[in-house]
């Protein structure tokens, strides 16, 4: 599995991409170009040729297949003579039919590098641009800090490989280890990658746990996640908070929120998200077009079900007013359970947040 995964990022890495919506694609606006019936004709078949093979529900890709194979007889792609818009209703269609939002067909202006084997390791030059991908993205935290009354904050924006993130996250844990409480802010995280939503997700348990079972008509695709020793302070007995919001917490960001949930670690305040719960690999179809098919759907065993139709929230908030209200909540409980020196810091504070309207939209 690891792998596998490893793989699907070094091929994206390979077409100098960005994540979107947790699953990799061309970085930017691709320069468009006429696509002849012929080849309108070959990316279809392509598309479908891999979604028999490679998607993780066998019944569910001949439903698929079908469903586009009719909209293709009934003339519906007969006007799409632009690889644009041919990417963009495929992808809007196998999304659509399969309830999934990782299935997509994706086009690229610049000819789609081969994609290396499941088992490949990584070279050092694949590594050096990987590490320098993540570090100058700081490896997705953005920010921390001690909020009033000691509510620890961390900014999250993406989960970037545990390769070159481990160590970054275990000092962001460190820094965050004397908080009383913490808010992990996942407003403006797409997702990423599924070790790190495993190993962020270890430092909450003190035992090691089955988080979740991927699953797959493929045998060779079945995998248990399950928690990791972690290089800094694990955080424990404490009110733990998860932002997210509608517009953007996607995919790993997803799974992070709804495990934490599940397993009782942490309460989710903000918005009901998306929903996208498969991991996707990506398929070759010609040398401008390629597909990103879920090769495995999760199961979490506390609930036995995923985040496939969105996480909910236990607190509902709009996004600009998550932070404010899962800092109302720590400190309530803080003020009522635990009293010492920062007892006043804590209701003066309390106070002041209720006393607050929005002024201003999250960043």
């Amino acid at each position: 599995m690891k792998n596998i995964i490893r793989a699907t990022f070094v091929f994206a890495l390979a077409l100098s991409v960005i994540p979107r919506a947790g699953v990799s694609q061309p970085s930017g606006p691709q320069k468009n170009r006429f696509v002849p019936p012929a080849e309108r004709r070959e990316v279809i078949a392509g598309a479908l040729d891999s979604l028999q093979r490679f998607y993780f529900s066998s019944s569910i890709a001949r439903r698929v297949a079908a469903a586009i194979r009719e909209k293709e007889k009934s003339g519906s792609y007969d006007r799409l003579d632009s690889a644009n818009a041919l990417a963009r209703a495929l992808s809007e269609d196998l999304e659509s039919a399969a309830h999934d939002l990782h299935l997509r067909v994706i086009y690229s202006a610049e000819p789609i590098p081969p994609k290396p084997p499941a088992n490949a390791q990584r070279s050092r030059e694949q590594l050096a641009r990987m590490t320098a991908f993540h570090s100058r993205r700081n490896f997705g935290i953005v920010e921390l800090k001690r909020l009033a009354g000691n509510i620890g904050y961390m900014d999250m924006r993406a989960f970037a490989d545990t390769a070159v993130a481990a160590r970054a996250l275990a000092n962001a844990m460190t820094f965050l280890s004397n908080t009383d409480a913490l808010i992990i802010d996942l407003r403006n995280n797409r997702g990423g990658e599924p070790d790190m939503q495993a190993l962020f997700a270890s430092y909450f348990f003190d035992v090691n746990t089955l988080l979740s079972t991927f699953t797959s008509d493929d045998a060779s695709r079945r995998h248990e996640n399950r928690t990791v020793p972690v290089q800094g302070p694990r955080y424990l007995g404490k009110p733990v908070y998860v932002l997210t919001s509608a517009r953007v917490t996607f995919s790993a960001a997803e799974g992070f929120s709804y495990i934490m949930q599940a397993f009782g670690k942490a309460k989710v305040v903000g918005e009901k998200t998306g929903g996208g719960s498969n991991p996707a690999d990506g398929y070759i179809i010609n040398r401008n077009f390629a597909i990103v098919i879920p090769f495995a759907t999760p199961v979490v065993p506390v609930t036995g079900s995923n985040w496939a139709t969105g996480v909910v929230p236990d607190i509902p908030a709009t996004a600009d007013d998550a932070v404010r209200t899962a800092h109302i909540s720590a400190l309530e409980i803080l003020v009522k359970e635990k009293a010492d020196d920062l007892t006043n810091e804590r209701r003066n504070a309390l106070e002041e947040l209720k006393r607050q309207t929005i002024s201003s939209p999250a960043q």
